[in-house]
């Protein structure tokens, strides 16, 4: 008895210091933008008229204990070597509130370019379409756990309307690009496919943050109390009456 009670305690020490495997996404990707090319990057970015503005997307991995139910389930439990993610898709989409131009493809970097059929995505209102980023085959990168240090994955830049209201809130969104690409947890051997059978479901696989933009809030002008109306309309007629008096005094003198 005594044996089986230093079991159970040992056991619920254990799982009060390593807490709850945690559901969801097994990797994310993140949309960041920014006024400068080299940073630095936010998922909030007060936006004006007429800018162009830098943006990167960022790859990472949910923490160690994460579970995902899809399919046959997955629980990270490693990110040793063998683990990471060698291709992705994703589309970008504005909600137009803010509209946003992005003129060209992104620029897909730290070999997710080097798949044959990556591309930096089809320019579309308000967004970009169907990313498709890929490494070598065999080749997976991106084992960061950090949504503030996440493995580059494509960078590029958009320009804002040339008009735009104040107190504006707006959203990019990404979602999954429809291609059939590959990830390694726990050091592999074997890839998992992320389909739409897996991204389309209640949890999926790949978790996406959005970027939101806003506009600066409008400073309403503040009327004058009345008192300070009744002040200067006081000051106006003692001005006048004193005029008045010196025009008075000098035909007196004359």
């Amino acid at each position: 008895m005594r044996t089986r009670f230093t079991l159970g305690l040992a056991a619920l020490l254990f799982g009060l210091v390593a807490g709850p495997a945690s559901a969801g996404s097994l990797y994310n990707l993140e949309l960041l933008a920014g006024t400068s090319a080299s940073g630095p990057f936010s998922s909030s970015l007060q936006v004006a008229a007429g800018q162009t503005y830098f943006y990167e997307v960022g790859e990472y991995f949910s923490p160690i204990g994460t579970t995902n139910t899809t399919g046959t389930g997955h629980t990270i439990t490693s990110l040793g070597t063998g683990s990471g993610v060698n291709a992705t898709s994703f589309n970008v989409t504005g909600d137009g509130v803010i509209g946003v131009t992005f003129a060209a493809p992104g620029t897909l970097v730290n070999g997710f370019e080097n798949s044959i059929a990556a591309s930096g995505g089809t320019p579309v209102s308000n967004g970009l379409s169907i990313v498709n980023a890929g490494q070598n085959a065999g080749v997976f990168v991106g084992t960061t756990t950090s949504p503030t240090n996440p493995e580059i994955v494509m960078t590029g830049t958009f320009t804002t309307a040339a008009s735009l209201a104040d107190n504006l809130t707006s959203t990019l969104s990404m979602s999954w690009g429809g291609i059939v690409d590959g990830f390694r947890i726990n050091g592999g051997p074997s890839s998992i496919i992320h389909k739409s059978t897996t991204e389309t479901g209640p949890e999926p696989y790949v978790g996406y943050q959005s970027l939101t933009l806003t506009t600066p809030v409008a400073v309403p002008t503040v009327p004058e109390p009345p008192s300070v109306a009744i002040l200067g309309l006081a000051s106006v007629i003692v001005t006048c009456w004193m005029a008045v008096r010196r025009r008075l005094n000098r035909k007196q003198t004359v």
